[in-house]
């Protein structure tokens, strides 16, 4: 049971979004409760927009490796 806590504690480290965050868990709370069981939290990062003139430059970029032709 021991290697299944500490696995899962490593895992929420990595992985789960409040535990990269900062939160400890109260030790007797996750053990008691059962909290290797809740699901992890994924952490949402930001579509990265591409700016009007990034794609713009693209275009550009499209049409020159055609030869200058539509």
């Amino acid at each position: 049971m021991a290697d299944m806590l500490i696995a899962d504690v490593k895992r929420r480290m990595a992985h789960d979004r409040k535990w990269i965050e900062g939160y400890i868990p109260n030790p007797l709370t996750y053990i008691n409760q059962n909290r290797w069981e809740d699901e992890i939290e994924p952490v949402i990062r930001p579509v990265r927009q591409e700016s009007p003139k990034r794609k713009a430059m693209t275009a550009a970029d499209r049409w020159l490796a055609k030869g200058g032709r539509a």
